[in-house]
């Protein structure tokens, strides 16, 4: 079962595996930073983020929402030292360094900003291309 868990009781999970040093930098450094860069570069979509543990896992959910739907990456923070799968819709998307963590992060929720944008823009263009009935008087 899935729980939404405050960021102190994430450090404190972290903090038993070691690993307080990689949360801090995560939270006060890098998802600062990538938010920032997200919003200066225009990406149409809102971005969320919470700490979530799935049977004593902790891991970071990103979400990506926008009209056109939602896309969401999951990283588990609490696995092997220094390594952090990623998943995306449930499914083992890759596993990166903490040296590689930030430049993914930010290639995924642009990625998934693309996409969104893209289908938004189809569902909007399928819309003004259906033919338009109206009512006789």
């Amino acid at each position: 079962m899935e729980n939404i868990i405050s960021k102190h009781e994430a450090r404190h999970i972290m903090a038993a595996k070691g690993r307080e040093r990689e949360y801090d930098a995560l939270v006060h450094r890098m998802l600062p930073g990538l938010v920032e860069e997200w919003v200066s570069q225009g990406l149409e979509v809102s971005i969320e983020h919470c700490f979530i543990r799935i049977n004593g896992a902790c891991s970071l959910n990103i979400s990506c929402i926008s009209p056109a739907g939602e896309e969401s990456h999951t990283v588990l923070l609490n696995g092997d030292a220094a390594l952090f799968p990623i998943f995306c819709c449930g499914q083992l998307k890759t596993v990166v360094t903490s040296k590689r963590l930030n430049l993914t992060l930010s290639q995924l929720v642009k990625d998934s900003a693309m996409r969104l944008h893209h289908r938004l823009k189809a569902s909007n263009d399928a819309g003004l291309a259906a033919p338009q009935t109206s009512a006789a008087a």
